[in-house]
């Protein structure tokens, strides 16, 4: 998985969690984003590894 398709992938989770916000009660969007960042963190700390 290179660069590019991370940042195309982040784009379009932020362009969901965007629209949710919109669409959703606060507190489900929050969650929502909650759990995208810890597993895009999570996900990006694993592709580091060697």
């Amino acid at each position: 998985m290179d660069g590019m398709t991370l940042i195309l992938g982040a784009a379009v989770v932020v362009a969901m969690a965007v629209y949710l916000v919109i669409r959703t009660p606060r507190r489900v969007a929050v969650g929502f984003v909650g759990v995208v960042t810890i597993v895009s963190v999570g996900l990006f700390l694993w592709m580091q590894q060697p």
